[in-house]
């Protein structure tokens, strides 16, 4: 009886590892030419992201330091252009989410300055623990869920 039991809780737990990789829309598989796309349309957001609250980090920083605006200097941050010819322009749409989440991250009271150093400023460190988060994760994962979305839409309209 226990060799039996055994046996069907190893064939359940393969089974449940199988159905895990399946992917999300079982109906309609994405091609890994479009997967692919969308991976590296991700990546190179993520990279924008994380210069866009890096950018964001130091501002938070220079207010509390007393530097106001029209004493910083002007310097265009590229990385936008850089990464932004492949990307979905609906990435790049004020998004409420981001900012939301942009928000509780500049927010977060563990990147407060060292007050050993009262000049000094944690925003490189904020930004690559923003950059490595879970929350960063998970919006990108939601970003994935809408391009896959989005890829199976247009397929289906151009088969009409």
């Amino acid at each position: 009886m226990k060799k039996i039991s055994l046996i069907f809780i190893l064939i359940l737990s393969i089974k449940c590892q199988i159905d895990n990789k399946r992917v999300i829309y079982s109906e309609e598989k994405i091609s890994t030419k479009d997967s692919l796309f969308v991976e590296v349309e991700l990546m190179q957001y993520k990279n924008c992201l994380f210069s866009s609250f890096y950018y964001f980090s130091m501002q938070k920083t220079y207010k509390k330091l007393g530097i106001k605006d029209n004493e910083i200097p002007e310097v265009s941050d590229l990385t936008y252009f850089y990464y932004g010819g492949e990307f979905n322009p609906e990435f790049m749409i004020d998004d409420p989410n981001r900012e939301k989440m942009f928000n509780k991250w500049i927010n977060n009271k563990k990147y407060e300055p060292v007050t050993e150093i009262a000049d000094g400023s944690l925003d490189i460190v904020r930004a690559l623990d923003f950059y490595n988060s879970e929350d960063l994760n998970m919006y990108l994962d939601s970003l994935r869920q809408m391009e896959y979305k989005r890829i199976i839409d247009r397929k289906g309209k151009i088969k009409l």
